[in-house]
């Protein structure tokens, strides 16, 4: 006779406990594999953050009102929120664009995926407290009219020679380096600028200039010859004025909404529209400066050729910089180019 076990006996030849026990098991490991999965479902990787601005300033040191491009990077990346550290509502993307109005210290934190943060401590200081070399305040140091006119193209020139040469308006991103031993700018309103010219990268060499830019008094002076005109009688000065005049409202009559803008550059991308469709409110035409995405620079024509009928470029955003006579001397677009699945 076969001797009993002290086990009963179950299917398999395993006691019922040893089952119960494999059970127990499974379901420890599944509970503990499902909380691994789901706290790794994000996973923090090193997060770069990047700060631009018009110019490099030497330390990290922006200014008050300067507009700073912020940039986060991470893997895997899905969505960024900034927090400026400045009491401002929180921007989301990955690259946002900010300005402080008042001096002081802030940090700057991104969270990417609602989880991975990194930040970076930012210094903004008064531009009239800004560090300068001692010649830097010596206005002979640059060659130039100290109070121009809105819509004049005027030239400034650094004292010395020098290798390399950047030139910048500080606080106004709109305007982009030159790179020649002169610099010609066209102001489209009137205001105070700050030109700063640093001379072979070095910032013992870096020189600022003040200029106050006063409106235009074109329009004052054209009432003035016609009244004189009328009285004297003479025939041509009218008739050589009147197309002038004709020209110089036209464009006041043809203000284009941004959202429109915006419209007609879709109408671009999807082959309906070219640059010839612009014509009647872009100052330079072709050659219109466009600050692309926040970092590039274009002409109008380039950009034009880049997206015509081309579906793959999402047109987000434009903003328009316009004259006293409203036609566009500078655009601001922003874009992006579609994935293999339309994304």
């Amino acid at each position: 006779m076969r001797a009993e076990t002290i086990f009963t006996r179950r299917p398999a030849g395993l006691d019922y406990r040893v089952w119960l026990t494999a059970a127990i098991v499974a379901v420890l490991a599944a509970g503990l594999l499902g909380f691994k999965v789901a706290n790794n479902s994000v996973v923090c990787r090193t997060v770069m953050i990047t700060v631009k601005a018009a110019a490099g300033q030497p330390d990290a040191v922006f200014y008050v009102a300067e507009k700073l491009s912020f940039h986060a990077d991470m893997a895997k990346a899905k969505t960024v929120e900034w927090d400026f550290g400045d009491g401002s509502p929180k921007a989301t993307g990955a690259s946002v664009v900010h300005a402080f109005m008042t001096d002081g210290s802030y940090l700057v934190t991104a969270m990417v995926n609602g989880k991975c943060t990194e930040s970076v401590n930012i210094l903004v200081r008064q531009l009239t407290t800004a560090p300068v070399t001692a010649s830097s305040d010596d206005s002979s140091l640059i060659f130039g009219p100290d109070a121009p006119m809105v819509g004049d193209p005027v030239r400034y020139t650094a004292a010395g020679t020098a290798q390399s040469y950047e030139w910048i308006v500080l606080n106004a991103p709109d305007f982009p380096v030159q790179r020649e031993p002169s610099a010609i700018y066209i102001f489209p309103a009137a205001g105070t600028r700050v030109i700063e010219v640093k001379l072979d990268n070095d910032p013992a060499k870096t020189y600022r200039k003040t200029i106050t830019i006063l409106p235009s008094n074109k329009a004052a002076e054209a009432p003035v010859n016609n009244a004189v005109a009328v009285p004297q009688v003479i025939a041509p000065p009218p008739i050589k004025e009147a197309p002038a005049t004709t020209v110089t409202d036209a464009p006041k009559t043809l203000i284009i909404p941004d959202e429109e803008f915006k419209s007609m550059l879709e109408g671009v991308t999807e082959g309906k529209k070219d640059a010839s469709s612009f014509g009647a409110v872009l100052c330079t035409g072709a050659q219109t400066k466009v600050l692309v995405n926040g970092a590039d620079w274009q002409t109008f024509g380039e950009l034009i050729s880049k997206i015509h009928d081309n579906k793959k470029y999402l047109i987000r955003s434009v903003e328009t910089v316009r004259n006293e006579q409203n036609c566009v001397t500078l655009l601001k677009v922003r874009y992006k180019k579609k994935g293999l699945l339309g994304l």
